[in-house]
């Protein structure tokens, strides 16, 4: 029995991982549906970007609190409505998965990626 366990360890592990990053996959592309539907019916800039432990957007290039600087820090989507931000969905910190970081996001009705 030990050796059975011994031998089925490394692909429990290996199926944990790839299940992680499926289910990070498919809450960003959620949330990529979510802000584009949203800046359609609102007909308003919709921002999608990594975010600290206080919600606020991270820059380019910072890290989070972990040191991280990918989008393994968690990431927020807001409207912009007369220049004030509103929280529309937060996806917290999963700090076991990478997902590379260069930029913010921003949706406009006119449905361009900036």
């Amino acid at each position: 029995m030990a050796i059975l366990a011994a031998f089925a360890t490394p692909s429990f592990i290996a199926w944990q991982t790839r299940d992680q990053v499926d289910a990070r996959a498919r809450a960003l592309f959620s949330t990529l549906t979510f802000a584009r539907a949203e800046a359609v019916r609102r007909a308003a800039r919709v921002t999608l970007c990594r975010i600290d432990t206080a919600r606020h957007c991270l820059t380019s290039g910072k890290a989070c609190e972990s040191g991280i600087t990918d989008w393994s820090c968690g990431w927020a989507l807001f409207v912009d409505r007369d220049g004030v931000p509103t929280l529309l969905r937060v996806q917290f910190a999963m700090t076991s998965i990478a997902l590379p970081a260069h930029r913010r996001i921003c949706l406009s009705r006119r449905l361009r990626a900036r």
